[in-house]
């Protein structure tokens, strides 16, 4: 390929931060763009209910997304946030009233967790029996059906205090699901594409698997 992109889309966010990444892109000419700016993969309320985050944000009068949207802008990388609500597009834009000091940029740059895999071994490394990841999701969809009323209060309270529209649904609808399915005898591949995020090999070598409504159980 002798093609030079004009963009590199990369998951960015003050849990996940790529500061080694950022830079090699850049020096390149690339664009970085910041996905799932907000958290995404379930971290979206925990991210924006931060202590360090929420303290920078009181200190500016601005809201916690405002501060980690600025955050990224001002490592040069674009960000395009995703939201329903009106208010929220409108406070999205407004970030350019504010600058983070070097002090609050380096306190949120201490929150990276490099949550996306460092120190697992390389995937050519990576032993997993075939159907291990459908036995764990089936796992973890029934233990969370044998804990429904707990699952289903902590669903209920995220569904009406969620601070965007998206987060709010996926909270209303695994409570659908629960409600309708029960547990799992087998994999169901049309199933999981309605509960399902993602899964994620552990250091321990266990299948973490996140469902879109956040709720994240290691098998």
């Amino acid at each position: 390929m002798n093609i030079t992109p004009a963009l590199v889309q990369n998951e960015i966010h003050p849990y996940y931060q790529e500061n080694d990444v950022i830079p090699f892109i850049q020096e390149k000419g690339i664009v970085v763009q910041g996905w799932y700016p907000l958290g995404g993969r379930g971290h979206t309320a925990e991210l924006l209910g931060d202590e360090t985050i929420k303290g920078i944000a009181a200190a500016h009068g601005v809201s916690s997304a405002q501060v980690i949207l600025r955050w990224n802008l001002q490592k040069g990388v674009v960000v395009i946030p995703g939201s329903s609500n009106p208010d929220h597009i409108k406070e999205n834009t407004e970030l350019y009233h504010f600058t983070l000091t070097e002090d609050e940029m380096n306190r949120i740059n201490a929150l990276d967790r490099k949550a996306k895999g460092e120190g697992l071994p390389f995937c050519a490394q990576i032993k997993i029996p075939l159907d291990a990841p459908e036995k764990a999701f089936v796992r973890a969809w029934n233990l969370v059906v044998s804990k429904k009323l707990q699952y289903g209060a902590a669903l209920r309270r995220r569904a009406e205090t969620a601070g965007d529209a998206l987060t709010s649904y996926r909270a209303r609808e695994m409570l659908r699901l629960l409600d309708e399915v029960g547990k799992l005898a087998a994999f169901n591949y049309y199933f999981s594409l309605k509960a399902l995020d993602h899964m994620e090999l552990t250091p321990d070598g266990k299948l973490a698997v996140v469902f879109l409504s956040g709720i994240r159980l290691t098998i």
